[in-house]
């Protein structure tokens, strides 16, 4: 696996998805309970995989064209 694949392929919380995605952590929240965002279940945390939100966001940019 190549260093900028590593990079992407970090594991983030609420937070730190809410600042990668411009929005606030309730709205991430809110959007995981929703199964709105691609997200990782550990125990009662939510985490989110780099990689699989930027695809997301890819998917939503293309989606708005």
């Amino acid at each position: 696996m190549s260093e900028i694949t590593q990079a992407h392929d970090r594991i983030l919380t609420v937070d730190e998805a809410a600042e990668k995605l411009g929005i606030s952590a309730y709205t991430v929240r809110q959007w995981a309970r929703e199964k709105r965002l691609p997200t990782i279940r550990l125990g009662r945390y939510w985490r989110f995989r780099e990689s699989s939100l930027q695809a997301w966001l890819a998917a939503q940019e293309e989606r708005a064209r």
